[in-house]
């Protein structure tokens, strides 16, 4: 089966090329997509809610859709592959993993990186440790790190990126599934291609922000309401009255006194976006900002992430939705898969093992704040149990 690690935050032209590339490479095998719930990668809520999104994806080619929990979908791009990859492997369904490259022809280089990055006699932590002292970034230390153990530029296109995480997760995991790159067809910018349909998700998020109409560039039609990351700002505030600097110095990925920064700049911000101008720095990127924002917001701490067994990847694989004619793909995965397999909440989270179903209620409140931020609450469910499994036809 082929395996699909998205967002689809939206799903967009450039999404429904990809799986119909891959089919085309990979006849007759089911696509099984493995996607952000209601949060995403850039540490901000989901464009749609997870089911909205899961019924665009089924109506755009997938076959089968499973969630990658918020702790894994809105950390750093390493963990965002792990516990996707995991997730995949757990499966014992997926033969193959497809994703989209800038260039697909960098894919030999991105493989020796991840040698270096996983192996256990690599020489790169050393140098790593070395480099940490004069560059001014995590990842440009590794990206320089890297280029000299290459003898070669790192390529840093942002699917170049995460298909080096994808690589590097494949082999701590020993998961070796085919691999299919396919060309990036989706520009980085605002532009459009001559057909005027692929512009990229970052890119129809804007347009809709600007009130511009976004149905010419979906190939489905979202029936959820878009969610603008604008929204977290007053709920941002009202979870920081709740803190003083030691205690927010225990939310994950915040050290070196970025609490004091924090506490003193959201005094100051009168918008998320001026929140996060105040905190930018070249030590603090905003990617890494937005999603220590959201962890405060979802109060996701070290110490909890600790006691999730987080550092092993996701302990259950939870199905949010799949074509009827591909039903008994339910049962291939309830009967290979190494993980628990979740359908149906009401029924199955008390059956998990006990750090699984704490991390899943977790994502069950998780669900309960995403409700808060969309422009009208009652669009979705306060109750996540009564959400059934997404069957469509």
């Amino acid at each position: 089966m082929i395996g699909i690690i998205c967002e689809f935050n939206p799903f967009h032209y450039g999404h429904r090329y990809l799986i119909r590339e891959a089919r085309k490479a990979f006849p007759d095998q089911p696509v099984i997509c493995v996607m952000s719930g209601n949060y995403v990668q850039r540490g901000e809520p989901a464009f749609y809610d997870k089911m909205s999104r899961t019924e665009m994806a089924l109506l755009g080619g997938a076959d089968m859709v499973l969630e990658l929990p918020t702790y894994y979908a809105a950390a750093t791009a390493e963990k965002f592959a792990l516990g996707a990859c995991r997730i995949l492997a757990s499966t014992g369904l997926v033969s193959s993993l497809v994703f989209g490259m800038e260039d697909p022809e960098n894919l030999p280089l991105l493989d020796k990186a991840a040698a270096f990055l996983t192996a256990n006699d690599s020489p790169y932590p050393e140098l790593l440790k070395d480099r940490l002292r004069e560059a001014p970034s995590y990842a440009a230390a590794r990206g320089e790190v890297l280029s000299f153990l290459l003898d070669s530029p790192l390529p840093t296109g942002p699917n170049e990126i995460l298909a080096l995480e994808y690589l590097s997760a494949l082999k701590r995991l020993s998961f070796s599934p085919e691999i299919l790159p396919i060309r990036r067809t989706a520009p980085h910018t605002d532009d459009v291609d001559p057909s005027g349909r692929f512009l990229s998700s970052s890119a129809i998020r804007k347009k809709a922000m600007e009130g511009l109409d976004i149905s010419g560039v979906l190939p489905v039609s979202g029936s959820g309401l878009p969610v603008f990351s604008s929204s977290m700002f007053q709920p941002l505030l009202y979870r920081l009255c709740f803190h003083d600097a030691p205690s927010l110095a225990g939310i994950d990925e915040i050290e070196e006194g970025l609490e004091n920064r924090i506490l003193r700049a959201a005094s100051e911000a009168s918008s998320y976006d001026d929140l996060l101008a105040r905190l930018t720095t070249k030590r603090y990127p905003t990617a890494r900002l937005r999603r220590i924002l959201l962890n405060i917001l979802l109060d996701i701490t070290k110490e909890r992430k600790k006691e999730l067994a987080f550092s092993e990847g996701p302990g259950y694989i939870r199905v949010l939705g799949i074509k009827k004619e591909h039903l008994s793909l339910l049962g291939a995965l309830s009967e290979k898969s190494s993980l628990p397999v979740v359908t149906n909440l009401a029924r199955d989270l008390d059956l998990l093992p006990a750090k699984a179903k704490a991390m899943l209620q977790d994502e069950l409140i998780f669900t309960k704040i995403y409700r808060t931020l969309l422009p009208d609450p009652s669009a979705l469910t306060s109750s996540e149990k009564s959400v059934p499994l997404m069957i469509l036809s």
